[in-house]
């Protein structure tokens, strides 16, 4: 066989070179170190929407580069990541993807219940796509937020049927010691509890409940807390000479938060609420030439109504202010008035002590 030329050989073995070191971007051997950038296609799913304690859920991908490595993050109900070895360990784990941009990888539950988050992450720790899963058993309130006064209801579902189940209430920026209450899971395997009743100095308060089966160990965890007072929205009117005037709020007001209404006239008349549910705060009456004010609040129910009209008996300029405020009890909500009239620069009227450090104190001194 007659030998090559030794250019025309040198020029084969780059070509062979440049074949392999090309070739080789694409098919080297999986490196745990060697990240799966993006490329739009990747997909990631579970072999069950919902699982049990201690069970396994396989989280399998396709769609991604060959032959590199991708996070597999799984974030706990409680927050944690951990590994998949049910250990507990805290971490990821980094798998490799197939020849056709494929990977498998086994998760084994411990013992809490709730929503599981998967993130696959890739080349720079980059999002690349995620799913998500729920796992038995489940613990939820009536409620996300509540007022003072205001009792929390617990449900429980697919518990040990018969358990006695233990919540561990902590407050996590509040200032008192972690309360348990208890309930009794049924044949079911569900329970409801309404045993924990918010107080004024818990306004504010956000609060963890954990669940534990006092006979099955499962866990389950939720979040409520105790708003704090916060104004959400006003609106005023005044007429020049009328003897009813209306205000609107410009969304229907939140079952449960507190209105309050402020009208008055710009000489002596009785003022009265026209609007239904209502309550008088207080009321200066018809005051010899002064100006008249009242005070009133109620409740936001169901389907509130946004128009608030208030009433004179004579034909005066009338201001009306309205108000809705999230964060306040929801019964009795009015700690005390108190209230002064005069003609003199100023005028004042005893101080009303709060009955909490959260109490919303409420002066105005209108004039239409």
């Amino acid at each position: 066989m007659k030998a090559l030329p030794k250019k025309l050989l040198l020029s084969a073995i780059a070509a062979v070179l440049l074949f392999v070191v090309v070739r080789g971007r694409w098919t080297q051997k999986a490196d745990a170190t060697i990240f799966c950038p993006a490329i739009g296609t990747e997909t990631v799913q579970t072999d069950t929407a919902h699982t049990y304690p201690f069970q396994t859920v396989v989280i399998s991908g396709t769609g991604y580069v060959p032959l590199c490595g991708v996070t597999v993050q799984v974030t706990r109900p409680d927050g944690s990541i951990v590994v998949g070895d049910g250990t507990g360990t805290p971490g990821s784990d980094i798998v490799s993807t197939d020849a056709t941009g494929s990977f498998t990888y086994l998760y084994h539950m411990g013992n809490l219940g709730g929503l599981y988050l998967v993130s696959v992450l890739g080349e720079n720790g980059a999002a690349l796509t995620g799913t998500w899963f729920t796992s038995a058993p489940s613990l939820s309130t009536d409620k996300n937020d509540y007022h003072p006064g205001e009792t929390v209801t617990f449900t429980g579902a697919e518990w040990q049927p018969g358990e006695t189940v233990s919540i561990l209430l902590h407050e996590v920026n509040g200032p008192c010691h972690d309360r348990i209450r208890t309930a009794t899971v049924d044949s079911s395997g569900n329970f409801s509890v309404s045993n924990f009743t918010l107080e004024s100095h818990d306004l504010g308060v956000m609060f963890t409940a954990t669940a534990t089966g006092q006979s099955s160990g499962f866990v389950a965890r939720t979040l409520f807390s105790d708003s704090t007072i916060a104004l959400v929205q006003s609106n005023s009117a005044r007429n020049g000479s009328a003897t009813s005037l209306s205000a609107t709020f410009t969304t229907t007001p939140v079952p449960g938060n507190l209105l309050i209404a402020i009208a008055g006239t710009n000489l002596e008349s009785t003022i009265s609420m026209s609007s239904s549910g209502w309550s008088e705060a207080i009321n200066s009456g018809s005051n010899n030439n002064r100006p008249s004010q009242a005070i009133f609040y109620k409740v936001a129910g169901a389907s509130e109504a946004t128009t608030v009209t208030m009433a004179s008996t004579a034909s005066r300029s009338l201001g009306l202010q309205i108000f809705e405020y999230s964060g306040l009890a929801t019964t009795s909500p009015l700690d005390g008035v108190n209230s002064n009239v005069g003609n003199n620069a100023t005028s004042g009227a005893t101080n009303i002590p709060p009955t909490t450090a959260t109490d919303d104190l409420l002066n105005r001194r209108p004039h239409p």
